[in-house]
């Protein structure tokens, strides 16, 4: 996408008959918003509808931000400054005689939208704009209805801004146990806080967990967290000002676990600041995982690469190995194989050491990728596992790599990891395009996006692009189970439970899943993983059986 102040010569095209340059970018002159559509927006009923919701979104993350309404204080007002910045200078002017209809000055670089337009023209403006017929012909341009939007230069303009005053900084902080540790003592957090404000200071921090309410004078405090179940509790905390208001309250989940003898406390707390302390996809869900024994080695997150050493037996590994003359068993009566390509007792025998050493190969890369998306290393291994058995050649076209991924694995990933899709997406498209999401772009785009991405597999990016996808499929598989129960996820089923349903939607597809949750939800039965996999469909039913032997893989050898 060109931006206004990257458009050069070879970009202008002079009409002598208008008297005016207009915007001529790969050839095609722009001068109404559907022209524009087809380079900055997707579509201009796209874009306003994306505004409205991005609006209603907004108020929807406002009512649900934690706040003590009934104690509100009078909020701080804003401070009006005159600032002196670079503008762009657009002009909508009438196809018919080129009558100036409104100018526009904006400080940003990307094209006028809805509501640079009704702030600076009206609504009026907007809606006739918003109609105007692509002009096919601007030779004829007396023939053309509506309007057109001119760029005409680069100026400096003074602008006059209304600033927030500075308010109320809060930092908490763990003070005698770190996050994702058992301590002897009871966890302590403790809350500073500074006014930014000149001339003012914080009065008290205050700190609340359920009906207890703590007030330390002063603007800092610490805080004993109360004992919690291991499913966790809410901590909420602010600061007080001498100005006379206060921050806006934090919520945050905490767990304060005491171990069965009462010798120790687990502590954690659910917040990006200690990501790298939690259980993978507990940040993503907002729910702990489990303390009673009851996590499945297949969910815990080695701490050093070697603890993803596996010795497992991988009966087409070790064919593979063979056949590609990489293990000789000559000496076997029977080469060494059966006729499927797997080994046999003795092929398997001979390729031991060496498919130990091919399985191992990819650690330091998994853990990696498991740390950066924060999912489990031990699944994300079992999954390769499961696939390839670590061997990348599918001998079918649609599947790649040693995920098999397909294109609508690709797709699942770039709807549902959006820091990855927009990492692809805005070298190629820009960030206008890009910040539609996946699902609004062009179908040639979309092509163009997942060949990217495939083009990746069997380069140094292809783990990461399968940890990037179990992050995708986490995602969505939470969204799945709050969309069907309209529940909290802590409050309809369990951490493991979860993973176990993205290693399904990983295998099976999103539809796959939401039958079965609906049906589970239906029958007021618990949503647990064994219930999901009693009521998919046939077509679903291996889903069973992978996540099974994906989870039995992570445990240990076979």
């Amino acid at each position: 996408m060109l931006l206004p102040q990257e458009l050069g010569a070879s970009d202008l095209v002079y009409l002598g008959s208008k008297g005016n340059f207009m915007l001529l970018i790969k050839g095609k002159l722009l001068k109404t918003l559907k022209d524009l559509a087809g380079f900055s927006l997707h579509s201009t009923r796209l874009s306003l509808l994306f505004v409205i919701v991005l609006a209603l979104l907004s108020a929807a993350m406002f009512l649900t931000t934690p706040s003590l309404a009934s104690e509100t204080d009078p909020p701080r007002g804003v401070e009006v400054t005159t600032v002196t910045a670079l503008a762009k200078h657009w002009q909508l002017l009438k196809w018919s005689d080129d009558k100036l209809v409104c100018e526009l000055f904006l400080k940003h670089d990307h094209w006028p939208d809805y509501g640079d337009v009704v702030t600076s023209c009206g609504a009026a403006v907007w809606t006739e704009w918003s109609k105007t017929p692509t002009c096919t012909d601007p030779a004829a341009a007396t023939d053309c209805k509506g309007l057109y939007l001119l760029y005409i230069d680069q100026v400096s303009m003074e602008f006059v801004e209304e600033v927030p005053m500075p308010g109320i900084d809060v930092t908490l902080s763990p003070v005698n146990c770190l996050p994702g540790e058992w301590c002897v003592l009871r966890p302590k957090v403790e809350l500073n806080a500074m006014d930014l404000l000149p001339g003012y200071q914080v009065s008290s921090v205050h700190f609340k967990v359920g009906d207890r309410h703590k007030v330390v004078k002063g603007d800092n405090g610490q805080y004993t967290l109360p004992p919690t179940s291991q499913d966790g509790a809410w901590l909420e905390y602010w600061a007080e000002s001498t100005y006379g208001d206060r921050s806006l309250p934090i919520r945050i989940k905490y767990r304060n676990f005491k171990s069965l003898d009462g010798s120790s406390f687990h502590f954690d707390l659910l917040g990006e600041d200690w990501k790298d302390y939690l259980s993978g996809g507990s940040l993503l869900w907002g729910i702990f995982s489990p303390l009673d024994g009851s996590m499945p080695a297949a969910l815990v997150q080695p701490r050093l690469v070697d603890e993803l050493n596996t010795a497992n037996s991988y009966l087409y590994l070790s064919g593979y190995l063979i056949q590609s003359g990489q293990v000789n068993a000559g000496s076997c009566s029977d080469g060494g194989l059966y006729i499927d390509g797997s080994a046999s007792p003795c092929g398997e025998e001979f390729a031991g050491p060496q498919a130990i050493a091919w399985q191992n190969q990819f650690d330091e890369q998994i853990l990696q990728a498991a740390r950066k998306y924060n999912v489990p290393a031990h699944l994300l291994k079992a999954m390769i596992a499961q696939e390839s058995q670590f061997w990348p050649d599918t001998k079918k076209p649609y599947e790649k790599g040693l995920g098999f991924i397909t294109e609508n694995g690709v797709d699942m990933l770039l709807n549902w990891n959006i820091p990855y899709f927009l990492n692809i997406c805005q070298p190629l498209y820009g960030r206008g395009i890009c910040s539609y999401g996946y699902s609004s772009l062009r179908k040639v785009r979309q092509e163009i996006l997942r060949k990217v991405v495939l083009d990746k597999v069997g380069g140094p990016d292809e783990i990461d692009i399968l940890g990037a996808m179990l992050l995708a499929s986490a995602d969505q598989s939470g969204r799945l189970v709050q969309n069907i129960t309209k529940e909290d996820l802590d409050d309809v089923t369990t951490y493991v439970d979860l993973w176990k349903i993205a290693t399904g939607n990983y295998f099976a597809g999103a539809g796959c899943m939401a039958d079965a949750i609906e049906i589970v939800v239906a029958g007021d039965s618990p949503l647990t993983w064994d219930n999901i996999v009693e009521v998919l469909s046939p077509v679903c039913n291996p889903a069973g059986m992978y996540v099974q032997q994906v989870f039995e893989k992570a445990g240990g050898s076979e």
